[in-house]
């Protein structure tokens, strides 16, 4: 099931269980400075577009240029936010904050962060033409360890 713009999922079933990540790395930094998945599976969640996309690091079309399709993003909890306390930014691997999860979405992925459920990112669209909504949708997914 894809969902756009909505992370509707029920995450009381066994398939949203924590994962038992022990001293296994999950990452490893490829030679060009992206993270690779190393053993891991990933399951989609949802895909929305970044809010706030404007004020942040790549607050200008050009910026997006830097990117590409399938960039791994980082998902970083901010449950002290003062806007919304289910706030959930959204980071380039080396800390560039590009904007957040929109707050109409953000409740279950915040939840699963909250429970210890690891969550990332992938640019999935770059739409450096619109004015601001939409200039870059990412794809949000659950990671396990191979095999669970």
């Amino acid at each position: 099931m894809k969902l756009i713009g909505r992370c509707d999922i029920d995450v009381s079933s066994q398939f949203f269980r924590k994962p038992r990540l022990g001293d296994r790395p999950l990452f490893q930094l490829s030679r060009r400075g992206r993270r690779e998945a190393t053993s891991v599976t990933k399951t989609f969640l949802c895909e929305v577009a970044i809010a706030g996309l404007p004020y942040h690091d790549a607050s200008e079309p050009e910026a997006l240029d830097d990117f590409e399709l399938g960039d791994e993003l980082v998902l970083e909890r901010e449950p002290e936010n003062e806007h919304d306390a289910a706030a959930i930014a959204i980071q380039t691997p080396e800390g560039h904050m590009l904007g957040y999860v929109p707050k109409d979405d953000n409740a279950i992925p915040a939840t699963l962060l909250d429970q210890g459920i690891m969550l990332t990112a992938e640019v999935s669209a770059l739409n450096p033409d619109l004015p601001n909504w939409g200039r870059m949708m990412v794809k949000i997914y659950q990671v396990l360890p191979a095999g669970r």
